[in-house]
């Protein structure tokens, strides 16, 4: 229309000209162009119309729409009606000609859908055209996926990581000390014994020096010191010389235990022999009294030998009795042979018996031997006067071995094996012990408590038969006799009765709940129960008895002799301080005040004369001449001395048990006591023979060295090593004797001056009582005032002393006879009374009668 167009325009949309250009009026308004039909469609400045394509529907002219989701048009150019709905598990785009199948790993539920659903994470499916979510799998545990949409089965975890649950979308790191490179299921396992495993880690193999005990460790622990790894590495194993205290820690092994064993635990110690243990978690490890009774090893319930039980196998099993004590303990089989041997000791020591009382009351009872009572006492008047010459040294020896026999048991240890029988058989003989020979055990109850009761009531018995015995005799001098024989009893029994009696207070505690035994007999509990009570009882009123009762038996009856008003206590203190006693010291029968006579003349001459003193008392008064055995070796002032002596054995045995029993203090405080013991024998030097005052000290020091030994022994200072406890045990044996032989050797000149005057002593009496072939007649006290011939010659192995002895008695009887004699007191040479000079002034001249030939006078010499 316009004529001023330089271009031509375009149709719209829909519309078409078809007309080829040759005619302008038809191409010169917009009206000239065509609108389509319905179902087609024109683009701009399209010369015609086109149908609508597949997926596509025309409702108004010219105008194609795409089918909506999930429909389609085959045709195309259709209404909407055209459009066809797709089916479940099929989908359609926009404008589709066609419904799609759903891809695998998607699905649709339902119908027209322009899209499928994913299967999601955590799940795959590789079915097409899925009509639901049940054909989208889960993933199987110990695999995971995080796509939406995937077709194949999830990945499986690497290792170190797990899916615990089916439909993981993720795996997870293991935590250490597991891993799931084991496991079928991808789920985590601990690692075995000996690996580990860090975080998402395979489980490795522990480094060297390290272990892995148990399952699912993160790391390896280092083995403590003195140990290396098992071969498994599950653990670690001690040294040798080393055991695993089942803490974790290596401890070296306590003697008793064996060194070359490798691997031990606390469970499993291997003992040596000699050696025992309460339970299998126990850490004490204890010496057996007797090394063989133990076998050791590590079978807790097999260390005792056979017939042996109990604590330390120190107890006699059931059908067996026991043999002797302590370290020679021997449990023998009860059998006929245990019965016979039962029965002919006790028959041996009854016919003993039964023979000595038969004797001694047929002597005292029969009317002709009452004449003979004091014939028989003198005959044996030599005999006993050498044996009181050499008792001081009998009775320090005696003295010694009591108190070394029971150190041992005091002290709780083991001393070496030789040493041991030795001074245990030594001791045991010095201490009468019989008992322990027969196996009691097999015919009735022994034990502690059995030989408590034997120990004390045996002296009271003895006693009783001594006290008969004196009260049917009447001649004063075996009733002396006897009871000197009462007081030497008392001092052989003291000791070892009294460590019996304290034995009965020392128990031994065992570790755990094992309990405490009686250390001297193992198979007696220390319990509360009545029978323990009453023993306890029964020891403490012992005690009284015994330990406490000779001790004041003794100062009663030296008191009673010694003439002064001061209390016993006083007197010992003041000696032991050296003060001198107010007043006079003269008056005393003992000590006739030798204190008093060395302020006027020297000590010898003083002491000469206090013995002098003291004699003459002994024979006029016969019970103070009794009391000999407790003051005849010490010089008068020192009468208090066995009572020292006593209090001294008594606190280094049976008082020494409650003093911090089983330590080396223990011995340390008894080693102190030895020595105030040895100052005081240093410095009183209380015996009258110098000789005696020698040897005593040197034993003294002898017990102070065997009880360093004993410290030794406690500390382990005794040598690991055979043949340095050989040493030991030789060196130890050697001690109890070396110091004596020193000591004779340092006093030889005395000794042996002591026995020429012994031997000249003889030759005097002998040269006196006779006199070439002359005879000479004797006032015979054995046939009442006859006289008798005694002819020229020697009377052999009688000595005149005898003849004195027994003139002196025969006079002791005849009161009207002594009072008439005038011959001069006896003369004194050192501490003795010339035998020779006795003779003289006691017996009264006879005349000669002719025709005393040689051979009447030995046969009267026979007769005497």
């Amino acid at each position: 229309e316009d004529s001023l167009h330089t271009t031509c325009i375009d149709c719209a949309s829909g519309k078409y000209l078809f007309d080829d250009g040759t005619d302008h009026s038809s191409h010169d308004t917009e009206s000239d162009c065509i609108n389509c039909e319905v179902g087609e469609f024109a683009a701009p400045g399209s010369a015609t119309c086109t149908s609508c394509s597949f997926g596509k529907y025309s409702e108004e002219s010219g105008v194609c729409l795409d089918c909506p989701e999930g429909k389609h048009s085959s045709t195309g150019g259709g209404d909407l009606s055209s459009c066809e709905a797709c089916m479940p598990g099929t989908y359609s785009p926009p404008s589709s000609g066609s419904c799609l199948n759903c891809e695998p790993g998607k699905y649709n539920k339902l119908p027209s859908q322009g899209l499928c659903t994913n299967c999601g994470p955590g799940r795959y499916s590789n079915t097409e055209a899925a009509t639901s979510d049940g054909t989208c799998d889960s993933c199987a545990k110990g695999s995971a996926s995080d796509e939406d949409v995937r077709t194949t089965p999830c990945d499986i975890c690497p290792k170190g990581t797990f899916a615990p649950a089916p439909g993981s979308t993720t795996c997870t790191s293991c935590p250490g000390g597991t891993s799931s490179e084991e496991s079928d299921d991808g789920s985590c396992q601990s690692c075995p014994h000996g690996k580990f495993s860090a975080k998402s880690e395979a489980c490795q193999v522990c480094p060297p020096g390290s272990f892995a005990n148990g399952a699912g460790n993160a790391v390896c622990s280092p083995c403590p010191p003195n140990q290396f790894p098992k071969d498994d590495q599950t653990g670690c194993e001690v040294v040798t010389g080393y055991y695993d205290d089942g803490e974790g820690q290596s401890v070296a092994v306590p003697a008793g235990v064996k060194r070359n064993v490798p691997g031990m635990t606390l469970n499993t110690l291997d003992l040596e022999e000699g050696y025992w243990r309460t339970t299998l978690n126990s850490t004490e490890i204890l010496q057996c009294v007797n090394k063989k009774h133990c076998l050791g090893g590590a079978n807790i319930t097999d260390m005792c030998a056979d017939g042996y039980t109990g604590p330390l196998c120190a107890v006699c099993d059931s059908g067996y009795a026991a043999m002797g004590s302590g370290e020679l303990l021997t449990c023998e089989q009860c059998t006929g042979t245990s019965i016979f041997k039962i029965f002919a000791w006790l028959i041996f020591v009854l016919v003993i018996l039964t023979a000595a009382l038969f004797v001694s009351f047929r002597t005292l009872l029969s009317e002709d031997s009452q004449r003979s009572v004091r014939s028989r006492s003198a005959s044996f008047g030599k005999v006993y006067e050498k044996v009181t010459k050499y008792m001081p040294v009998v009775k320090i020896i005696l003295s010694y071995f009591q108190v070394t026999g029971t150190l041992g048991l005091v002290y709780g240890i083991r001393f070496p094996t030789f040493f041991s029988t030795f001074t245990n058989i030594i001791s045991g003989l010095f201490s009468l012990n019989l008992f322990v020979v027969m196996p009691l055990g097999c015919t009735m109850p022994a034990g502690h408590y059995a030989s408590l009761l034997l120990y004390t009531i045996i002296p009271f018995v003895l006693t009783g038969v001594l006290l008969g015995i004196r009260h049917l005799s009447q001649d004063k001098h075996l009733r002396t006799k006897i009871f000197e024989v009462f007081l030497a009893m008392t001092f052989v029994i003291l000791t070892g009765v009294s460590v019996k009696i304290f034995s009965t207070f020392a128990c031994q505690t065992f570790d755990g709940d094992y309990g405490s035994y009686l250390k001297v007999d193992y198979s007696l509990k220390c319990d509360h129960s009545a029978e323990r009570w009453f023993y306890w009882l029964y020891a403490g009123f012992m005690i009284l008895v015994f330990p406490l009762g000779i001790p004041m038996l003794y100062t009663y009856l030296l008191r009673k002799k010694v003439g002064t008003q001061e209390t016993l206590t006083d007197a010992i203190i003041r000696k032991i301080l050296c003060r001198k006693k107010l007043g006079s010291e003269a008056g005393g029968k003992i000590d006739p005040g030798q204190a008093e006579f060395e302020r006027t003349m020297d000590d010898k001459q003083a002491l000469k004369q206090a013995l002098e003193e003291r004699e003459k008392f002994e024979e006029e008064d016969p019970g103070l001449k009794a009391l000999s055995f407790l003051y005849g070796s010490y010089e008068p002032k020192f009468w208090w001395f066995e009572i020292f002596e006593t209090l001294r054995k008594l606190a280094l045995t049976g008082f020494s048990v409650f003093l911090v029993p089983g330590t080396a203090a223990q011995i340390v405080m008894s080693m102190v006591m030895c020595l105030g013991a040895t100052r005081m024998y240093c410095r009183k030097r209380p015996f009258i023979s110098d000789f005696h005052d020698s040897f005593a000290e040197v034993v003294q020091w002898q017990l102070f060295f065997t009880m360093f030994a004993a410290l030794a022994i406690r500390v382990n200072l005794d040598g690991e090593m055979l043949q340095d406890k050989v040493y030991f045990d030789v060196f130890l044996t050697v001690l109890q004797f070396l110091p004596m032989l020193v000591a004779l050797i340092m006093n030889r000149d005395e000794v042996k001056e002591e026995v020429k005057n012994d031997i000249k002593e003889g030759k005097e009496g002998l040269g006196r009582a006779f006199s070439g072939d002359g005879g000479e007649l004797v006032q015979n006290p054995m046939q009442d005032g006859k006289q008798v011939v005694l002819g020229g010659g020697s009377l052999g192995d009688v000595e005149m002393g005898d003849v004195g002895k027994m003139a002196s008695i025969a006079l002791s009887d005849n009161k009207e006879t002594e009072r008439q004699s005038s011959k001069p007191a006896p003369t004194v040479r050192g501490s003795k009374v010339a035998k020779s000079d006795l003779r003289d002034s006691m017996i009264p001249p006879a005349p000669k009668v002719e025709g005393g030939g040689q051979k009447d006078g030995r046969e009267e010499k026979d007769k005497l």
